[in-house]
């Protein structure tokens, strides 16, 4: 009974171990390249984001052509629509602050006005091009605010009920700065 409890503590001691490596970030000496969380993902530096301490996301605007949710959607009135829209982008920033508190960063929030945006070193601001009942589609960039250089030109879709997909997107950008790091 022994022998088994110590095979047993040492797998799960290994097992953290190796979680614990594989979320480390990397050296700042690693060549940065483009970590795959995104469906497309143009890097546009070569320096690893943990020169930036200060993270915003603007809510992401949606574009006029891309509500295709049909029902329950359809059929409902201008202000039951404003408050699907409005569902939709939050539930895109609450996804990425949400595994934003993973410490990486020292701060990261939410943008609502061009004051606040300069306060960030980071910004990230996106269009949700199209949504559906099965999927979600965002297509972005981030920028330096010290010089205005657009260091990452992104996209990414998501299938599945769009307010879950809209979580896993944002959950998707975190996972990229996270990779980036």
């Amino acid at each position: 009974m022994n022998k088994k409890f110590a095979i047993l503590l040492g797998a799960l001691s290994l097992a953290v171990v190796i979680s614990a490596c594989a979320t480390t970030a990397k050296s700042a000496r690693t060549p940065l390249v483009a970590p795959r969380q995104l469906v497309y993902e143009e890097l546009n530096t070569t320096e690893r984001f943990r020169k930036y301490a200060n993270v915003g996301i603007i809510p992401f605007t949606l574009a006029d052509h891309a509500m295709n949710l049909g029902y329950p959607y359809q059929g409902t009135n201008k202000e039951q629509q404003d408050a699907y829209k409005t569902q939709i982008i939050n539930q895109i920033t609450t996804g990425f602050t949400n595994e934003m508190k993973d410490g990486r960063y020292k701060h990261c929030g939410v943008i609502n006005s061009d004051e606040e945006a300069a306060e960030y070193d980071l910004v990230i601001e996106g269009t949700i091009t199209d949504i559906s009942q099965n999927s979600v589609s965002v297509t972005g960039t981030m920028t330096e605010t010290e010089n205005g250089d657009i260091v990452v030109n992104f996209k990414d879709t998501k299938t599945g009920f769009w307010w879950s997909a809209c979580q896993e997107l944002g959950a998707n950008i975190h996972d990229f700065l996270r990779d980036v790091y």
